[in-house]
């Protein structure tokens, strides 16, 4: 009798057509659950030959322990049979013919054909999608891993005023746990009433496209516990793939304390002025007194002499002491510039390309899919040079950075850094390595001789062009290593090369290319350490030589 029903299904040549040229699966199931109808499709995504699930039980196409449950969702359904979209299905776990297990969609359609109720199912095999999903929720909680470990407060706004996303950074300086703000809107929030009319209108000129953004500026936010404080902040749009404006991004760091600090030293100033008047008082004062005898003249003069260069001392101290404070300030500041700007660039495309990733749900864009998240992977790896270069450059400073020798093979480790540097290369470039030994043991810090081969062979790479190569070259002779990374690049400008090695500086043909102007100045840091010392060559548009020299062991 089974059969005879199966044979009417099979006769009905034009809903046959239909469903065996669908690219979904597509299985026509009776109140029993047999398989009345399977299309070639569905065969393929269960491994199956075709017409081998004519008469199987729709059971058997899912793991045995989630049969059970699927009898009971199957015998409710035809009791009270509705369409259940695609868009709105659930994800289900189906089972191949070799026994492998994968996740699908199914959605559900029911209607009488041959005066027999059935139910039609559309499967499709979700398994790319679920990976895809599964790698831009890694990269995401990434991104955010480094957004939150960072030093400034990283804020996006939505163009209707609402919080999209805040680092941990900023979560502290308010006071709020990140799901209190989220969705809230920044400006009734968290500025103080007096502010708010007036940067709500640059906003919202903003967002139209009316005024372009105030790149730097200071406002101050209300934390939870009442208290104001004032934030120096960093500005830039955020624009769809359609270049419309959809938020903003800013970069702020809180600068209340160093404010109250320039506020004291501008008080100690003018104290210092009013001293030096009341000094310069009390000089002429004791000049008078002195004319009037030789004897005592000789005496006071004396007194006089020890006690102006006591004050002179004590002014000059108060200069160098101002000097180094500011110089220090302005360092503090540069480096604040510079880590908000290079994190921008790359917060930027994770931002745009998550957005985008979220547009695309069909099977034929699976390609543009693997593009964006390559482009997040890029930018997070971007980031993460960055904070390693600021990490750096804070333990050199702080001394806390010291040599760690050990004995390893140079040429080994050449080669090891040869590799790592390949695989961010451009189209078409190579690195070769040339050394008058194939293998030569040394005593140096390992970590520190790496990270100079490094920097220097990304270097190579970062600035040269598309299909050229660059090259490692060592020669061991006497006591001395000889190191040489030759590039074709760019080259460096003839009145930027006594700069080169100098924190934070670019080369003005560079400012392009992402980069911090902290590498050289580490290497060099490092190179010292071990007692060597490195130079360069540069000629513009046909490349650039650097030569460090390093002993055998330190």
């Amino acid at each position: 009798m089974a059969r005879s029903k199966e044979k009417e299904f099979q006769d009905q040549s034009a809903f046959k057509a239909i469903i065996n040229s669908a690219q979904e699966g597509v299985l026509v199931v009776d109140a029993k659950g047999t398989i009345l109808m399977a299309n070639p499709s569905s065969a393929r995504i269960f491994g199956y030959s075709s017409g081998d699930l004519i008469g199987k039980k729709v059971d058997h196409l899912l793991p045995s322990h989630l049969r059970k449950i699927h009898h009971n969702h199957r015998k409710g359904y035809h009791d009270n049979p509705r369409t259940r979209l695609m868009g709105q299905g659930i994800d289900l776990v189906g089972l191949k013919k070799d026994g492998s297990e994968f996740p699908v969609e199914v959605s559900l359609s029911h209607t009488e054909i041959n005066n027999q109720s059935v139910a039609i199912a559309f499967i499709i095999d979700i398994s790319v999608r679920k990976a895809i999903e599964e790698a831009i929720k890694r990269e995401k909680e990434t991104a955010q891993m480094y957004l939150d470990v960072a030093g400034a407060i990283f804020l996006v706004i939505n163009k209707d005023q609402s919080v999209a996303l805040i680092n941990q950074k900023g979560s502290e300086l308010l006071g709020y746990p990140e799901h209190e703000i989220i969705g809230k809107n920044w400006f009734d929030h968290f500025i103080p009433k007096r502010w708010q009319k007036g940067i709500k209108e640059v906003f919202e000129n903003n967002m139209k496209g009316k005024e372009k953004p105030i790149r730097y500026y200071e406002n101050p936010v209300v934390c939870r516990n009442g208290e104001e404080r004032l934030i120096y902040w960093q500005n830039t749009i955020i624009k769809d793939d359609k270049n419309s404006i959809t938020a903003s991004l800013s970069s702020g760091v809180d600068v209340t304390d160093r404010k109250a600090a320039e506020d004291a030293l501008r008080k100690s100033e003018e104290k210092l002025i009013i001293y030096a008047s009341e000094l310069e008082k009390k000089v002429k004062e004791r000049t008078d007194e002195l004319a009037k005898s030789v004897k005592a003249l000789k005496k006071l003069n004396k007194d006089l002499k020890r006690e102006i260069e006591e004050r002179m001392k004590a002014e000059q101290d108060v200069r160098d002491a101002l000097s180094q404070q500011r110089e220090l300030n302005a360092l503090k500041s540069r480096f604040v510039s510079m880590a908000s700007h290079e994190f921008r660039t790359p917060l930027s495309a994770i931002l745009s390309s998550a957005s985008l990733i979220s547009k695309y749900k069909d099977a034929d864009t699976e390609e543009k899919r693997s593009k964006h998240v390559t482009r997040i992977k890029a930018s997070v790896s971007n980031m993460t040079n960055i904070l390693n270069d600021f990490l750096s450059l804070g333990k050199l400073e702080e001394g806390k950075v010291s040599l760690n020798t050990s004995v390893f093979d140079l040429v080994v480790l050449g080669r090891e850094s040869i590799e790592e540097t390949q695989l961010g290369a451009k189209r078409g470039q190579k690195i070769v390595m040339i050394s008058n030994k194939d293998r030569q043991e040394v005593l140096l810090d390992r970590n520190l001789t790496k990270n100079i081969l490094n920097n220097l062979l990304s270097n190579a790479v970062k600035y040269s062009v598309e299909d050229k190569d660059s090259k490692l070259s060592f020669n061991f002779k006497d006591k001395w290593i000889t190191i040489k990374v030759t590039d074709q690049g760019m080259g460096i400008p003839i009145e930027d090369q006594e700069h080169i090695f100098e924190r934070f500086f670019r080369a003005q043909n560079a400012t392009y290319i992402q980069g911090t102007g902290l590498g050289l100045n580490l290497v060099k840091k490092y190179v010292g350490m071990m007692k060597g010392s490195i130079s360069f060559k540069s000629e513009l548009n046909v490349g650039t030589v650097f030569t460090a020299k390093l002993p055998y062991k330190v």
